[in-house]
């Protein structure tokens, strides 16, 4: 069975609507997920396709696709750390722009035909989307009900790491107004801690006022376990080659 662009997009679609209806039950409103997952789209995936087109790799398929996502991801926002150390934040809007174009004019006007995601109809198929699906729900268990208002006007939180998801959701919102940022616990102290993932969910927040409990908890957790799984098992499939013992790994 073959996944092509298309099948991809019905995908994405078919996700976003399921994951929009829960978090519509949850009071989040209903165009903030599909806007996220459009935005990544543009600003993660088609990059990476593009770069992974011009290096010419010859991977796998599921390969080529984290490839894609997780370079995608690394190249853009490493694009957005310096156009806000510049000031200059018109730059990354050029450069998404820049490759959505080249990315058009590739695949609809040149008709080079990008990596297609091929899956066969076997137990290990099966094996794999189960644990992908039993990760995040078992990750959306932990964190989805966080940073919820309540009746009372405080913030649910609950879970194991919540010491962590507050001092996240206090990052993305400095980075939102303040780069490079100070520590939002020690005011005029700067803040020496990895915040790219922080400073990419910051962007939504900058410019699509989208609340930063949503993003840390719900969002951006969907997308980070993504790239984790994936390439948590293109990295062990290479070191073991063996894909049972490497989705184990996962």
């Amino acid at each position: 069975m073959t996944f092509n662009r298309n099948h991809l997009l019905f995908s994405g679609v078919a996700i976003s609507i399921g994951f929009t209806g829960l978090f519509v039950c949850l009071g989040i409103p209903p165009l903030n997920f599909p806007i996220f997952l459009l935005v990544f789209f543009l600003t993660t995936y088609i990059p990476g396709s593009l770069f992974c087109h011009y290096l010419r790799l010859n991977c796998p398929p599921i390969e080529t696709l984290t490839l894609e996502l997780a370079g995608g991801y690394c190249l853009t926002t490493l694009v957005y750390f310096i156009s806000r150390l510049i000031q200059f934040e018109p730059l990354y809007f050029l450069v998404i722009c820049g490759c959505v174009v080249i990315y058009v004019y590739l695949a609809y006007v040149k008709k080079i035909t990008l990596p297609q995601l091929t899956l066969k109809k076997d137990r290990f198929t099966i094996l794999f989307v189960g644990t992908f699906i039993l990760i995040m729900i078992f990750s959306g268990w932990l964190n989805f009900f966080n940073w919820l208002p309540t009746s009372d006007g405080s913030l649910q939180m609950a879970g194991l790491m919540t010491r962590d998801d507050i001092s996240h959701n206090g990052l993305v919102r400095e980075l939102s107004h303040t780069f490079p940022p100070n520590n939002p616990f020690a005011g005029n102290y700067k803040m020496l801690y990895h915040y790219f993932s922080d400073l990419y969910a910051s962007f939504f927040v900058r410019h699509f006022a989208m609340s930063t409990g949503d993003l840390t908890q719900r969002f951006m957790l969907i997308v980070n376990m993504t790239l984790f799984f994936l390439s948590v098992y293109v990295l062990s499939k290479k070191l073991y080659n063996d894909r049972q013992l490497a989705l184990f790994t996962a």
